[in-house]
């Protein structure tokens, strides 16, 4: 039994992967492919460049079963930045108690440059949850960007009824939130 777990050890034993999505993430009227893959279990986003070659891979953390990425919006947050916010639902557990929840990441690109790319795991957006007591909630968060202090970078607002959480840009590539 010790053999074939070493056998195995370091092996992709099952990978599926979507479909290319092609974007001008730097602005040199070349496209690059952005692609969600599942190795294992596990998910990842991957980036290529114009001539299909991998620049950029990342982890996406599930929480449970039928994770998956499932929208992607580019947006401009500074002159020659943009963040992509990825929207991933991180699957669903249930046992006593169901939850699913939907998480964003957030991958940057400073100055149009591709080798800046940087992911950064953000707040949960959508949760939902059931106990045994039939405690029953859906809560949906929006977001959106605004430039509260003025300095020419917007930051990532997140917002559920009267609470809030704001996510400031930290060069390089990091999100802080407050």
């Amino acid at each position: 039994m010790k053999k074939e777990k070493e056998a195995f050890k370091g092996k992709l034993k099952f990978r599926t992967a979507g479909a290319f999505h092609k974007f001008d993430l730097d602005g040199d009227s070349r496209f690059e492919s952005l692609i969600a893959d599942k190795q294992d279990g596990q998910d990842f986003i991957h980036i290529h460049d114009w001539k299909g070659e991998r620049i950029f891979s990342g982890k996406l953390e599930a929480m449970g079963l039928n994770s998956w990425l499932y929208r992607i919006s580019i947006r401009k947050f500074a002159k020659d930045s943009k963040v992509l916010i990825l929207y991933f639902y991180e699957g669903e557990t249930e046992y006593l108690e169901y939850r699913a929840n939907v998480r964003l990441y957030f991958l940057t690109l400073e100055s149009n440059n591709l080798s800046t790319l940087a992911l950064n795991k953000g707040p949960v957006i959508w949760d939902e949850y059931e106990d045994f007591k039939d405690h029953y909630h859906q809560r949906r968060y929006k977001i959106g960007l605004y430039d509260y202090n003025k300095d020419g970078i917007k930051e990532i607002a997140v917002h559920y009824h009267l609470s809030n959480w704001v996510y400031f840009y930290k060069s390089p590539g990091k999100w802080i939130e407050l």
